[in-house]
């Protein structure tokens, strides 16, 4: 094989595979991202509880149901999850529930029985602009 003959198969191969990558890439798009995993959310903030004494979610809130809040399902733009105690339902935004964010904390201190209230970088605190991942000592 002739340097110019071997030359013009590298430079065919090589238009050959930019025709199949542009092929791939506009026929295959790229995934939506998923929202998070609530179920694994729901156990980070259980151990949260738990490293402060709080009783075990496994005993105490077997019965929590899991929902995704939709932007229709919101009364403001502000709420980030909500707490449901007659079905016992959090309903999280898929915005909310990254492992920093303490909406999922938060609703599930609602779950045990807390109430708004506590200083600023509490799990409790209110609006959400004051609220942190600090959890109160469980006292029996």
């Amino acid at each position: 094989m002739r340097p110019d003959d071997q030359r013009l198969w590298w430079a065919g191969l090589a238009v050959a595979a930019a025709i199949v990558l542009y092929i791939a890439a506009t026929r295959n798009p790229r995934p939506v991202k998923a929202p998070c995993d609530l179920d694994a959310r729901w156990r980070l903030a259980c151990e949260r509880f738990e490293e402060q004494g709080w009783p075990p979610c496994t005993t105490t809130l077997g019965g929590v149901q899991l929902v995704y809040l939709t932007p229709e399902m919101l009364p403001g733009e502000d709420v980030r999850g909500a707490w449901d105690p007659t079905w016992e339902i959090v309903g999280i935004r898929d915005d909310a529930c990254g492992d920093s964010d303490p909406t999922m904390e938060h609703e599930q201190g609602h779950a045990r029985g807390l109430v708004h209230g506590g200083p600023s970088g509490s799990v409790m605190a209110s609006p959400y602009s004051r609220t942190g991942l600090k959890i109160p000592r469980y006292v029996r």
